[in-house]
């Protein structure tokens, strides 16, 4: 399939998706039929997330909505001794909770807390 013709541009030289997967022309809209999973939409590259990707991909053609958590999957780094994590760090965190709450009591609730 030619990406001119249904005119699909790459972001940063990925594929730019939506949350199901569906791939998103140059305009905004959805490819009709067209997904892209693993590491052509640069979501997250790693071997199992291609996995979950395209289970939730089957899942949608097979009309259940579906929609993965890319927070939720776990990653690890293989070196001595192994690390391994998953969700939010501690600055995406604390991101968050200034987003989500008062900055006056969360500089005071953080203070308090080291």
């Amino acid at each position: 399939m030619d990406f001119l013709q249904i005119n699909v541009e790459t972001q940063r030289g990925f594929v730019p998706v939506d949350e199901h997967m569906r791939v998103i022309d140059a305009k905004g809209n959805m490819v009709p039929l067209l997904y892209c999973i693993g590491d052509a939409n640069g979501k997250l590259m790693l071997t199992h997330v291609v996995s979950a990707q395209g289970i939730s991909v089957v899942e949608q053609l097979s009309g259940k909505d579906h929609v993965l958590n890319h927070l939720s999957v776990p990653a690890a780094c293989f070196t001595h001794p192994e690390i391994s994590m998953v969700g939010l760090n501690e600055v995406k965190v604390l991101i968050l909770v200034i987003c989500l709450y008062d900055c006056e009591n969360i500089f005071f609730l953080i203070y308090n807390t080291l």
